[in-house]
């Protein structure tokens, strides 16, 4: 789908149009991890735990009733749960494709060897080179295990991408950390995925301030270099608003597609807003139905509406692409570094890339 089409401008103001069902789901399996990460969204989440494979299935069904053709399984860490091999082998059973966002630490020879059978992609969260790595994550030695799991899917004929948070203390050093994993430790990978810096859960003390707008150019030029010099597609999956950037960066910031294709469910299938949002739940999909909450949830009306936009955003050509950056980094209250004024991210539009229709 063209991204200009996530928006209709016909009637009183721009809204966006969502299909009627979302095509793909990130699905919380289990809040337990076996790390620290100082940004952690989930905030502090138990060493074990999870949902019951009872329940994990009838979350899956209904999702496959309500047209999930993808679910993306997320944490806390989706290889600490119990039934892991279990729940992928039943989602291949009712026809759903799988993936997954790991930390690695936990991926050997004999668990790949498991699930081969059921998925065939997956990302591993690397955010830097070893020092950074195993500080920010709060586990020595974390990276080279990331490293590990890394290879061994890769080995395995699976697509793999590099999932990095981007910090104070590893966003000058991205294309350093990329060389690293490539020429160092001879570790192939598919794609570089890179996350903004978000202050939610735990990010609320880490991100106190935040990246900026110099920053972010900074980060931006580093992908242009990782994609020229490493040939493998680079972008930053949490959307910054296009007005704020130099035009040739914009094919590297992924449009967010949340209430217009994509939903999140935590473990207990509960409907989150985004996949980040655990504050701002829509309904439970096993009392109200997936279908029910995705249509009708009055905060997704509200998000569709776009009317939490300033009217520059909502008078803008680009629009379509960039849907006025990051929601929650709005809800959040993001201080705009970014725009050098101190007012929500939405609220600073520069003028180098903003047209109207």
């Amino acid at each position: 789908m063209d991204t200009c089409a996530f928006v209709d401008r016909a009637g009183d103001g721009p809204r966006l149009k969502s299909l009627e069902f979302p095509t793909s789901a990130t699905y919380d399996l289990t809040l337990a991890c076996n790390l620290t990460c100082k940004f952690c969204y989930q905030g502090e989440v138990p060493r074990v735990g999870g949902p019951s494979l009872v329940t994990v299935k009838r979350i899956l069904d209904e999702m496959k009733k309500g047209g999930t053709k993808k679910i993306i399984f997320v944490g806390g860490e989706p290889f600490l749960y119990p039934a892991w091999v279990e729940t992928l082998c039943y989602a291949d059973e009712i026809g759903l494709t799988s993936s997954f966002v790991s930390n690695g630490t936990l991926i050997t020879e004999e668990i790949v060897q498991r699930i081969s059978r059921f998925l065939g992609e997956g990302l591993i969260s690397i955010h830097g080179d070893q020092e950074t790595h195993d500080s920010l994550t709060g586990v020595k030695g974390s990276y080279q295990k990331a490293v590990a799991g890394l290879r061994i899917l890769s080995a395995n004929g699976f697509k793999t991408g590099v999932y990095l948070t981007l910090a104070e203390a590893n966003h000058a050093k991205l294309f350093a950390a990329v060389r690293s994993l490539v020429e160092d430790h001879n570790v192939d990978f598919t794609w570089l995925a890179l996350n903004r810096d978000l202050p939610l859960g735990k990010g609320g003390d880490h991100f106190k301030q935040g990246l900026n707008l110099r920053d972010y150019h900074e980060v931006f030029e580093q992908i242009e270099r990782i994609v020229q010099v490493y040939d493998r597609p680079a972008f930053l999956e949490a959307s910054l608003p296009f007005c704020l950037v130099d035009k040739k960066y914009h094919r590297y910031i992924l449009t967010c597609r949340t209430g217009v294709s994509h939903t999140a469910i935590d473990p207990d299938g509960n409907m989150k807003l985004c996949p980040v949002a655990n504050q701002h739940r829509l309904g439970n999909i096993l009392e109200q139905g997936l279908l029910p909450l995705w249509r009708n949830a009055p905060l997704l009306k509200e998000y569709r509406s776009l009317a939490w936009l300033p009217e520059e955003c909502r008078d803008c050509g680009l629009l379509g692409k960039c849907l006025g950056g990051c929601w929650m980094a709005s809800k959040a209250g993001r201080t705009t570094s970014l725009s050098g004024e101190g007012g929500q991210e939405n609220r600073a539009v520069a003028s180098n890339g903003r047209t109207r229709e």
